[in-house]
């Protein structure tokens, strides 16, 4: 497999590290199903295919690990995380707890222009999913979320918000494509939060950000743990 792209080389002239290089492109190879849930990673192996040498991959395979992006089997290898109920479950639950308290706290800040903001970005995520463009979509998608966070006013649940990211997308890359074809439009799936903050209607912008959430984790319709194999 070509991991290393036109792009990811372009990322020298930008000043990247070697092991931000090697973890962005093992991030979009796992985010683009290119590497597919479950593949065995070996460092020497991808570095020799990166042509880099093994310090930076086995950096990039540390931060991806930590990230939740790939598993680590004590004596059997490194893997490509499988995407299971049990760990969307994980983060859900989180997410139920810290995005309706980043919402209560970034309500004072809000004004009913914010939803046109917020709008967009549902609008452009829609966009970049017809084109195709998953990874972008993704990106819109969270950058939604993010704005509750960026208005809370709240350092450490930033920092926190942060450590789920990773995992956040790569729970939308693969389940993205399955919600879309049931609800096409996350102008749609997003519309009760946008609304409510439109109409600054603090408990119902609340309790919609706990629906979304439990809503999306339905339609996902994921496996259980004991049903994926790492090969």
């Amino acid at each position: 497999m070509e991991y290393y792209t036109a792009e990811s080389r372009n990322d020298s002239a930008r000043g990247k590290s070697t092991s931000s290089r090697v973890y962005e492109t093992l991030r979009k190879a796992i985010l683009t199903q290119k590497l597919e849930p479950g593949t065995r990673l070996v460092e020497a192996k991808v570095a020799k295919e990166l042509g880099f040498s093994i310090t930076p991959v086995r950096q990039a395979f540390t931060m991806l690990a930590n990230q939740g992006l790939l598993v680590v089997f004590p004596y059997r290898g490194t893997y490509v995380t499988i995407l299971t109920r049990e760990y969307a479950n994980d983060i859900v639950c989180v997410r139920k707890v810290l995005e309706p308290l980043a919402c209560s706290l970034a309500f004072e800040h809000l004004t009913p222009a914010d939803a046109d903001y917020l709008n967009l970005q549902c609008e452009m995520a829609d966009i970049n999913i017809k084109s195709g463009d998953i990874l972008a979509s993704i990106d819109y998608d969270v950058r939604f979320h993010d704005f509750f966070f960026e208005k809370c006013g709240n350092a450490l649940m930033v920092e926190v918000w942060d450590v789920l990211k990773n995992r956040i997308a790569f729970f939308q890359a693969g389940t993205k494509m399955k919600i879309t074809s049931r609800s096409p439009l996350l102008t749609v799936r997003h519309g009760k939060i946008i609304k409510a903050v439109r109409e600054m209607d603090r408990e119902t912008l609340l309790s919609s950000v706990v629906e979304h959430l439990d809503v999306t984790m339905y339609n996902a319709e994921l496996p259980s743990i004991k049903d994926v194999l790492y090969k």
